[in-house]
């Protein structure tokens, strides 16, 4: 008890994280510390860019797609139908074997699911697109 009151003294009462051997200490209260204004403005600045450059990213891919391909696969599915399995069970189900094997971190197998779960998310159809492949069929 004596070292939880001689820690809690050198941090102040400031919450600590499991990574640096801290504690928790959920009665304190939290001391918010001030944020320059620049680094607000700079994370604003990245989030406007980031979702303007997704929305120009996505809305590129869908104006390259015509119906005509999406309703040719949409008669004959089986390439859609294999996709949707490698992707939602088959990759995440590999990824959870790995994570088994290799006895993974909570935190970074979780990672792991999440990666093999959503492999390249708005990415993959940006490169799909630039090596001319089927986008209605990704």
């Amino acid at each position: 008890m004596k070292y939880l009151k001689e820690e809690q003294e050198e941090n102040n009462g400031r919450w600590t994280s499991i990574a640096t051997g801290g504690w928790l200490n959920v009665t304190e209260e939290v001391v918010q510390e001030e944020v320059p204004e620049w680094l607000v403005m700079l994370d604003h600045a990245v989030t406007l860019i980031m979702t303007c450059n997704t929305i120009t990213l996505m809305l590129g891919m869908g104006a390259a797609t015509y119906w005509k391909e999406i309703w040719h696969h949409l008669r004959r599915p089986w390439g859609c139908m294999i996709g949707v399995v490698c992707q939602f069970v088959l990759l995440p189900a590999v990824g959870f074997g790995l994570c088994i094997i290799f006895q993974l971190p909570p935190y970074q197998a979780l990672g792991v699911l999440i990666l093999t779960c959503s492999p390249g998310g708005a990415f993959s159809n940006f490169f799909t697109y630039w090596v001319d492949g089927d986008l209605a069929l990704r």
